[in-house]
Formats: C-alpha cells, structure tokens, sequence
C-alpha cells in the first residue's frame, strides 16, 4: 500500500498537539509575599519553584536585588528554592525588589521562566 501523498494545503491544515505531563516551570510562592509591609530587616529572601532550577542559571545576572546589596544566594538540595540571605541587615523604612530573569532555567529541560518575575517588599519602620 503506498502512503498518502499531502499537498501543501491539506499541510497546513494539520495540527500538533504538544502533550506533555511535565508541570510548567513558574514560580510558586515567595517569603516575603509581593509587595508585603513591614518585613524584618533581617529577613531572607526565599523564592520557591514548581521545578527544580539548573544550578548554574543561579547567578546574580539571573537573581537581582534592587537596591543592590551585598547577598549569599543558595539552592535547596531539591533545586526548588533559592534563599537570598542578605549578609548584613537590609536598611530600615526601605523598599527592596527582587528580580528573577527570563534566563533561569529548569533542572530537567531546556524550559525557561517564562516572564520576568519582580517581588516588592517595604521593610518596617
């Protein structure tokens, strides 16, 4: 039996589905919660993933501070949490935002963040 021969418009009508049952990699939750009031000034930053992060996407291009200061970033041993652990207290009355870029990338594929993410916080008085 010879195959079907298609032309290019019977081409354009076929469609693909994309299944998969691999959860999207998106951002979870946060502590602080965006734009919270009256954090402690000596609070670190946690971010929690659905998928586990590649290790060398963590990296302060990826995870940006604004204000900038002077940070450990690390990675729970499941790759789904990064903690921001300012090394001295964050400075009182301030607002501090982090920025976690498209370029972070999941530990089991090549998928990406797929939109910048910006956590606002205002620290107590």
């Amino acid at each position: 039996m010879r195959p079907t021969a298609f032309n290019k418009a019977q081409m354009a009508d076929i469609t693909y589905q994309w299944a998969s049952n691999v959860p999207a990699f998106e951002m979870v939750s946060t502590d602080p919660e965006d734009i919270e009031i009256d954090v402690p000034i000596d609070k670190a930053i946690s971010i929690v993933f659905s998928l586990g992060i590649t290790p060398p996407t963590l990296n302060s291009t990826n995870i940006i501070m604004s204000p900038d200061v002077a940070r450990t970033t690390s990675l729970t041993t499941s790759a789904t949490t990064i903690t921001i652990d300012p090394t001295s207290n964050l400075a009182n009355n301030s607002q501090y935002t982090v920025t976690v870029t498209t370029n972070m990338r999941d530990l089991y594929g090549p998928w990406k963040v797929h939109f910048q993410l910006r956590i606002p916080f205002h620290l107590r008085r």
